[in-house]
């Protein structure tokens, strides 16, 4: 594989293809011997992840963490809720939907 052009490989598109070959790296074989530092500074994380692909390597190690989530959303167009009845009773089922309790509320 190494001979065939760097476009070849995944996740490789146009715009990183252009800048791998500013870079003199227009194979795979060029991209598997490059220094990580430069392909690091130049392409960050997907430079890293086709520098992988190169080189043999999965794409677990950067895809497939795990991250704390930020908030929680819910989206809901609810125009039935004319009455505050209508409105407590979707909110617990909201409750119940999102974290299998009533969030402390009673009906």
């Amino acid at each position: 594989m190494w001979p065939l052009p760097v476009s070849e490989l995944f996740f490789v598109g146009q715009a990183t293809t252009s800048k791998l070959h500013r870079l003199g790296i227009y194979t795979i074989g060029d991209l598997a011997r490059a220094d990580d530092a430069v392909i690091k500074s130049h392409l960050k994380l997907p430079g890293q992840i086709v520098q992988g692909y190169a080189r043999g390597k999965d794409l677990e190690p950067y895809m497939f963490g795990h991250e704390k989530n930020k908030g929680y959303g819910n989206s809901l167009t609810a125009p039935w809720i004319s009455r505050v009845q209508n409105m407590q009773t979707t909110c617990y089922y909201l409750c119940v939907r999102q974290w299998g309790q009533g969030c402390g509320m009673t009906m």
